[in-house]
């Protein structure tokens, strides 16, 4: 069986307005402005927020790893990483032509730019993919996520489909959304827009529902 997943609707965002072409360092800023990232965003470009996601499907699989054993693919070059984060954000527009470049050469083949996860019992990994126009993950826009499932049995996918940002977060003593073992588990909108709201981060988040693809 394999699992493979848009997960990250701040990342969702961040490439449909690049594919359209928009410039990278103003589409971050709008999903900044929106609240779809963290403070710092390169904790969502780092890709460590999608290998979270990641590393639970793959539990569902029988992996035994541990995030270390993730496969990430940053969307930031790692001499960014390390600015502080007011330079980073001055420095933004150095990546527009990098992305655009990647952008036009996905376009060149007929194919978007997604950010996935791709899970398998023995291997998981989340990366920058050039997928084909007819793949359903091409056609997500903005915020959606997707899961596909395939499975032995019936050698099909089967998508379920989620509208706008849709989060697993790991709970902790004391916040009122689990037990505090450090087990990541769905945490519902209202939840994780309330906890966004007390760091000081505005909402954006709505409400998801499944669809079969």
């Amino acid at each position: 069986m394999r699992i493979q997943g848009s997960t990250s609707g701040t990342l969702g965002f961040l490439l449909t307005e690049v594919g359209s072409g928009r410039p990278f360092s103003a589409a971050l800023r709008a999903a900044m402005a929106k609240g779809y990232t963290e403070p710092d965003p390169r904790e969502d470009l780092s890709g460590q927020d999608v290998a979270r996601k990641a590393l639970i499907l793959g539990r569902l699989l029988g992996f035994r790893g541990e995030l270390q054993d993730v496969e990430i693919e940053p969307l930031v070059p790692s001499d960014y990483v390390r600015l502080p984060l007011p330079e980073f954000l001055e420095r933004l527009g150095e990546l527009d032509a990098w992305w655009a470049e990647r952008a036009a050469t996905a376009r060149a083949q007929s194919r978007v730019l997604r950010y996935l996860a791709t899970v398998t019992k023995r291997k998981v990994s989340v990366s920058l993919a050039a997928v084909e126009a007819s793949d359903s993950f091409a056609g997500l826009s903005g915020t959606d996520n997707q899961i596909a499932f395939t499975t032995r049995r019936y050698g099909t996918e089967r998508r379920a489909q989620a509208r706008r940002l849709v989060t697993l977060e790991r709970p902790t003593d004391g916040d009122g959304l689990g037990d505090g073992d450090g087990t990541a588990r769905p945490q519902s909108t209202a939840a994780r827009v309330a906890r966004r709201r007390a760091r000081g981060v505005s909402g954006g988040v709505a409400n998801a529902h499944r669809d079969d693809a």
